[in-house]
């Protein structure tokens, strides 16, 4: 689920334990909200409340239908308006970057994540404004022939020259009595100095990031990733450790969760069997370089 649908709403030291999840839905060309609350009861279990909205068109606001309403729309048909688990522990598990949010400056304690480029925002802007000026530099750079009002029309006085072509240009009356009435401009290209400024803060972007310099680079018109072997002392692969800690525990909570609904199945599983996790760099690895 995307960051965007979920609102935490009960946190402590950055653990969320209570929460609003909202799933978008279509039905009919209709468009609906299921929020879906996880709570804690006041007997301390936990306690899930469904609703759903209908969403006014055009707006980002809706209607709130009843559970008798929504039953009637076969997507929400088998929702129920309240579900007691029964259980203290939570249904849900919420990864994030193990990156401090600064984002957020009304909250500086907001459980959620930021993601990996938050901080590269304004890097980000700057490199579409280079690649604009990088692309408009071939368009610009055209060359240009300058030619006197007299050249421009023939004897009939029908234009010479297309009046919506960037190349031509008519210069000031009288220029015919000059000694060029007709000439031609080279416009010098900055090609490499463009390359230069999106290579720089590629390099910039990567680092911000926590991949590491050189991980990009703009070549030939276009942006390539670099492939190399990670190894355990670059920038990239404390980054990726750095992550795999928070993800650790989120999957093995998740298993847990995954565990105990099985027990409330009737499934014959050990709620406190150990769980392992190990992680497969080797994705991030170009093999052909280590063998080389």
């Amino acid at each position: 689920m995307a960051g965007k649908n979920i609102f935490p709403v009960t946190w402590e030291n950055g653990r969320i334990t209570e929460v609003v999840f909202a799933f978008p839905k279509t039905y009919c060309r209709q468009k609906y909200l299921h929020l879906q609350h996880h709570k804690i009861a006041p007997d301390g279990t936990y306690l899930i409340e469904n609703s759903v909205l209908l969403v006014t068109p055009g707006s980002t606001g809706g209607k709130e239908l009843t559970e008798e309403e929504w039953r009637a729309v076969p997507v929400f048909e088998d929702i129920r308006a309240e579900i007691k688990t029964g259980s203290r522990e939570p249904q849900f598990v919420i990864d994030r970057l193990n990156i401090v949010n600064n984002a957020d400056a009304e909250d500086t304690e907001n459980p959620m994540g930021v993601a990996v480029f938050a901080n590269s925002i304004d890097t980000l802007r700057k490199m579409d404004t280079e690649y604009d000026s990088y692309a408009n530099e071939f368009n610009l750079g055209r060359k240009r022939i300058f030619v006197a009002p007299e050249l421009t029309t023939d004897e009939n006085g029908n234009a010479v020259f297309d009046e919506n072509d960037t190349v031509f240009y008519s210069l000031p009356e009288d220029t015919l009595k000059g000694d060029k009435p007709l000439y031609e401009v080279n416009m010098e290209l900055r090609a490499e100095q463009h390359s230069k400024a999106i290579n720089d803060d590629l390099n910039y972007l990567s680092f911000k990031c926590g991949f590491g310099t050189e991980r990009y680079k703009f070549e030939k018109g276009t942006v390539t990733t670099a492939t190399q072997v990670i190894s355990e002392n670059s920038d990239l692969y404390r980054s990726i450790c750095k992550h795999e800690i928070i993800l650790e525990s989120v999957l093995k909570e998740l298993i847990h969760i995954i565990i105990r609904l099985g027990i409330t199945l009737r499934e014959p599983l050990n709620a406190d069997t150990k769980i392992t996790i190990n992680f497969d760099d080797s994705i991030i690895e170009d093999k052909e370089a280590e063998r080389l």
